[in-house]
């Protein structure tokens, strides 16, 4: 199974953590991990065999075109999801700060939603509507800290609108721009509502049980080692480490 993880400067510490508990609990299947980030990884934190990859080499959108200038990072990562092309047709993504805390594939073969804490933001769906015509088609939000996507979906829905990556980009980017709103797309509720309008019955769903915390700056090692230790015996799947900077 192959894994992606897209990560930036303020979570470069927390990838040792993540990769742990990744191997951890999932020992029964073979992973290969895909890294990318805006800059080099520095080498402390590079511990993971896999392949690290800088942005310009997976993906070449111009993410300066998005007006507000703090948000392009969160785009970048976001689209990064959904056409990088290092990985196999099928690949797992995880976030870059969360540690999980319970064993999640159960079955490669198998593909799987994951579903956590329901939320609504109306802005992912006015995008949705407009560009791809598709709503909330599930009755609860498939944002969550796991994602497992199959590439040839993703291709589909763009030839479903008669686009290609770019002029998806385009498109994305001026709806963006016209309204003043700092979280104006969501990959994992575009992908989570495409695949369930049009090929229901191809994703299991399992409910998982999420642990949110943030902090307003970086998190150091001792407070992500403290937070582990505190709940690694719960009943949580996934303990997030947000830094909201």
């Amino acid at each position: 199974m192959d894994i992606l993880i897209t990560t930036a400067p303020k979570d470069f510490n927390k990838l040792p953590f993540v990769c742990e508990s990744i191997i951890k609990q999932h020992t029964e299947i073979p992973l290969k991990f895909f890294f990318v980030s805006p800059c080099e990884i520095p080498e402390q934190y590079a511990q993971i065999e896999g392949e690290y990859l800088l942005d310009r080499e997976v993906i070449d959108f111009d993410f300066s075109r998005i007006n507000m200038k703090h948000r392009r990072g969160w785009y970048r990562q976001q689209f990064i999801k959904l056409f990088q092309k290092v990985t196999s047709d099928r690949y797992v993504v995880f976030d870059s700060d969360i540690w999980v805390n319970k064993p999640l594939i159960m079955d490669p073969r198998l593909s799987t939603f994951f579903i956590g804490k329901d939320q609504y933001h109306k802005p992912y769906f006015d995008l949705m509507r407009e560009i791809v015509n598709i709503g909330r088609e599930y009755n609860h939000s498939f944002i969550c800290e796991v994602m497992m996507f199959e590439r040839p979906l993703i291709q589909e829905m763009l030839e479903r609108i008669h686009v290609d990556e770019q002029g998806f980009f385009d498109t994305c980017v001026e709806y963006i721009n016209m309204w003043p709103n700092s979280s104006g797309f969501s990959e994992y509720e575009l992908y989570g509502n495409y695949v369930f309008r049009h090929h229901p019955g191809r994703y299991w769903f399992k409910d998982i049980n999420v642990l949110g915390k943030a902090l307003k700056r970086e998190w150091t090692p001792e407070e992500i080692r403290q937070h582990v230790e505190t709940y690694e015996k719960s009943n949580y799947d996934i303990l997030t480490m947000h830094s909201w900077l």
